[in-house]
């Protein structure tokens, strides 16, 4: 995308305070353009953010399903390929760490626009360095369901004759490529990618 492009900003937020609030800030700097305003997340299908084509999204995480905070690309259907900026609330520094960056409420201008900056940077060296897009491999997937199916290490070995050693970085190279670390999360991925049928879980 060209750096004198404006960056399209779909802002998500139950509060309409927080929602105006963020429209007139961005409005103050012409490299940003709010695309949408959302109150719930499910308004985020995967064909307005294709139509959209946000470069970043600034969302309230309290609006996400528990299971899916410390991997908010799931909640935006895999696909999107852009920034996530968290509105800061009472979550734990582990989930988020897991979104490009996070704004206060409590942040003077010239913070939260250098947060947007640095979050679209650092979305745009996880691209580059983690492989985002990379697809799974036959074998990955067959692990992936497996996870999702509650098999330990040892019962993939088994079932699929490989060294535990071998499933284990299996199991690395399909949490880097997706970029989800824990097992909730790589179970819905699965279920959202037709892997695996929920009722068998």
């Amino acid at each position: 995308m060209a750096h004198n492009k404006h960056k399209s900003v779909i802002i998500v937020s139950p509060s309409i305070i927080i929602q105006r609030g963020m429209v007139a800030l961005l409005s103050q700097n012409n490299k940003f353009v709010v695309s949408d305003i959302q109150q719930d997340i499910n308004a985020l299908t995967p064909d307005r953010l294709k139509r959209i084509k946000p470069d970043i999204i600034i969302v309230d995480p309290s609006l996400l399903d528990p299971n899916l905070r410390n991997s908010p690309k799931l909640l935006l259907h895999q696909n999107v390929d852009c920034a996530i900026i968290a509105l800061q609330c009472q979550l734990s520094e582990s989930t988020l760490n897991a979104f490009n960056g996070v704004i206060s409420i409590y942040d003077n201008t010239t913070t939260i626009f250098n947060t947007i900056n640095a979050a679209l940077q650092n979305h745009n060296n996880d691209t580059q360095d983690d492989n985002y897009k990379q697809e799974l491999s036959q074998r990955e997937k067959e692990i992936l369901v497996a996870v999702a199916k509650g098999q330990s290490n040892k019962e993939i070995a088994e079932t699929f004759n490989l060294s535990i050693y071998t499933v284990i970085t299996h199991r690395k190279n399909i949490s880097k490529k997706l970029g989800i670390k824990t097992i909730s999360g790589l179970t819905v991925y699965a279920m959202l990618n037709k892997l695996i049928d929920p009722q068998y879980l």
